[in-house]
């Protein structure tokens, strides 16, 4: 299911990406989110594409162990792999606040648990929703050198966990775990790079 998912993914964008590349305002770019880094096995590669004020990026999010401060005392181990869209609008590019945007995100995630002491692992799926506003910054945007197209994406906003179990049971232990808070803060720090523009 994995696999058929992410290859699914691709296509998408690979579709998206190159069907567009003659439209004016265009802009393609790729990007990494730094907070998937902060565990051991943690990344993520995004593909954005720019239109004008809207943009659609598309992601893959690999975070193992995401949650271990809430998880160390019980020695549950969660790998949470998720897959984002998200939409967002940039404010009037003519404006002062050009480079700041709002938007969705909207994730589909496959998580495994283990607990110490069992060979059990359980599979979970479940959805994720999350408004957010966000910041570009664009620190060599103005300069005619080879950093021009590197900037930084920050954003943030509540995020709202849709049909996740309630609890889950390790059959081997018997041990039960309440899924996380249903409300929780959302962020990203996006390191892009674009790779193309026509205007």
């Amino acid at each position: 299911m994995k696999h058929i998912i992410c290859t699914l993914f691709l296509f998408i964008l690979g579709n998206s990406t190159f069907a567009q590349t003659e439209d004016k305002a265009l802009k393609l770019s790729l990007q990494t989110d730094l907070i998937a880094y902060t565990t051991p096995g943690g990344w993520s590669i995004w593909g954005v594409i720019q239109h004008h004020e809207n943009k659609l990026s598309l992601a893959y999010v690999n975070f193992p162990n995401r949650y271990a401060e809430y998880y160390d005392e019980s020695g549950l181990k969660e790998h949470d792999q998720f897959f984002r869209l998200q939409y967002a609008r940039y404010f009037n590019p003519e404006k002062r606040m050009k480079d700041f945007y709002y938007g969705i995100n909207l994730e589909y995630h496959l998580r495994e648990l283990e607990e110490d002491n069992s060979t059990e692992k359980l599979e979970d799926t479940g959805f994720k929703v999350a408004p957010i506003i966000g910041y570009e910054w664009h620190p060599w945007g103005k300069k005619d050198n080879v950093l021009q197209n590197l900037s930084l994406a920050l954003w943030a906003g509540p995020t709202f966990l849709i049909s996740y179990d309630d609890e889950l049971i390790f059959q081997e232990t018997g041990s039960i775990y309440e899924a996380r808070e249903s409300v929780e803060v959302s962020l990203g720090i996006n390191v892009s790079y674009t790779f193309y523009k026509n205007y």
